[in-house]
């Protein structure tokens, strides 16, 4: 079927900006797919296990969230279910509260935030998951090829903090900084959407009881408790599309960070549901170069930095009253990381050295 559709009113900067909405919206995999784990033995169960975390809490906040509003009550506790003192809570915690006044309600969101989103405990987590996955990126360079169960093998021998793996000669002291800016940021990644979340539900309690007389208030939050709900599944859904973007991504940059110039790479996009953009370089060969070699081909080489940010995924855009094709370097191209948000693109190295790191020499 072809679908016509009239741009002709729009200027060249809004009708740019619906030709690349309509083409990175084709990146989304539908909504099944986006829970089939990763085909990538290095990355598959950290994945998981960063998908688990997160939706753990999600759940929990889901489940006394929607409790309370059922209810048409709440009450709040200066401890936390784990025992950490939350400091958000309310001075006074003895007496259960209605929904009645704006500030209950900044009060119960404020309270519920910080009491499952707390940030100490999931950057902890959070970091010995990103650690795990800076350390099997660099793997990839010795063992192209990984079985699930020897991926589990490796992942069971991480240590949680960056000083063990030192240690364990799992990384070099130079690696050190750049892993803790990949942990911070996805850290930062995580309290965005805790914050997201808060600002969400209390924009939601905030509007719909406005106004809303004190006999109403239980009926009216019985109403609300199933708005919520319905607010729950677009929310796993944008945890799950960091955890796969951040993870990935991650391995595949300490994979190009850690391979000599010259070293080849094949570009794979062997999944269900790869958008047109990767399955166009599934099976290429790239060779690595320096960042500071003059005249990078991008079509065939792939260096520390090369990056989609300020590309385009649509071919065309318009000049004046013209739709013209874009040019290969507005174009997107193969990234030291992944084609775009929630893809699951990797790399593998062609030839790899013959001499590998002692401490995985037996799982090669």
């Amino acid at each position: 079927m072809t679908l016509l559709i009239d741009i002709s009113a729009l200027t060249s900067m809004e009708t740019d900006h619906v030709l690349e909405s309509m083409f990175k919206a084709r990146h989304d995999p539908p909504e099944d797919d986006l829970w089939v784990p990763h085909q990538s033995p290095f990355a598959r169960d950290l994945i998981e296990r960063l998908t688990k975390l997160g939706l753990d809490v999600i759940h929990h906040y889901q489940h006394e969230l929607t409790r309370a509003l059922h209810d048409g009550y709440y009450t709040v506790d200066i401890k936390s279910d784990s025992g950490a003192k939350n400091d958000s809570a309310p001075k006074n915690d003895s007496s259960a509260r209605t929904f009645d006044t704006p500030e209950r309600i900044n009060e119960f969101i404020d309270w519920l935030t910080g009491k499952h989103w707390q940030q100490d405990y999931l950057t902890e987590e959070v970091a010995a998951i990103i650690l795990a996955a800076c350390v099997m990126g660099g793997l990839q360079r010795y063992i192209p090829n990984l079985t699930p169960d020897k991926a589990r093998k490796i992942l069971n021998k991480i240590p949680p903090t960056i000083p063990e793996a030192i240690k364990l000669n799992m990384i070099t002291p130079a690696r050190k900084n750049g892993i803790e800016y990949a942990q911070s940021r996805v850290a930062e990644q995580i309290v965005a959407l805790r914050e997201q979340t808060r600002h969400r539900f209390k924009s939601m309690l905030l509007r719909e009881f406005d106004g809303v007389p004190i006999a109403d208030l239980p009926k009216k939050a019985r109403a609300i408790e199933q708005l919520a709900r319905e607010e729950f599944p677009t929310l796993n859904r944008d945890y799950r599309r960091i955890v796969i973007t951040e993870i990935g991504g991650y391995i595949n940059r300490v994979l190009i960070a850690g391979c000599e110039e010259g070293t080849k790479l094949r570009r794979l996009e062997k999944y269900p549901k790869a958008c047109v953009h990767c399955r166009a370089i599934d099976d290429r060969i790239y060779t690595v170069v320096s960042p500071d070699k003059p005249d990078k081909d991008g079509e065939t080489e792939v260096w520390r930095g090369k990056t989609n940010i300020g590309r385009s995924a649509s071919p065309r855009k318009r000049v004046g009253d013209r739709l013209v094709d874009r040019s290969p370097d507005e174009r997107l191209w193969a990234a030291e990381d992944l084609m775009h948000p929630n893809c699951r693109g990797t790399w593998q190295v062609v030839n790899p050295p013959p001499a590998v790191p002692a401490w995985i020499e037996e799982e090669r």
